[in-house]
């Protein structure tokens, strides 16, 4: 998804946003392919990138696919934290957190793009219950 996003989008800062999730994902698939390696397991990990179009016409607008990829992030997020606590090798839990860290950084440039350009809504917040019952 983020390498047809990468070529669709119209914002270069957003296109160049998308070329970096994708350089991320593939040296997070290494990391944990050498790993599989290292530990005599078998891999199976394929790129998809074969699937994706030559096409240049964004389906979305920037900011609808800037959500979604800062969506696919937060539930990738989600899933390291899962990996941590359900482990039992320490060095594992070094390794996500390395990887997590690397994420959330990158999750936070997504935001701070999406930010710049005010595609992000007001988040839900608290009423302020003592001004409601003045």
């Amino acid at each position: 998804m983020i390498t047809g996003f990468s070529q669709v989008a119209r914002s270069k800062e957003v296109s160049n946003y998308f070329k970096r999730g994708k350089d991320i994902s593939l040296k997070q698939l290494e990391v944990f392919t050498d790993i599989l390696h290292e530990n005599d397991l078998p891999t199976s990990s394929f790129i998809w990138t074969s699937e994706v179009t030559d096409s240049t016409t964004a389906p979305f607008s920037d900011g609808m696919m800037m959500q979604m990829i800062t969506t696919l992030i937060a539930s990738g997020m989600s899933n390291y934290g899962m990996a941590m606590s359900m482990n039992a090798r320490r060095d594992l839990s070094v390794i996500y957190t390395r990887l997590l860290a690397e994420v959330g950084q990158y999750a936070d440039d997504g935001a701070e793009i999406i930010i710049k350009n005010g595609w992000m809504e007001q988040p839900p917040i608290a009423l302020d219950r003592k001004d409601l019952t003045k």
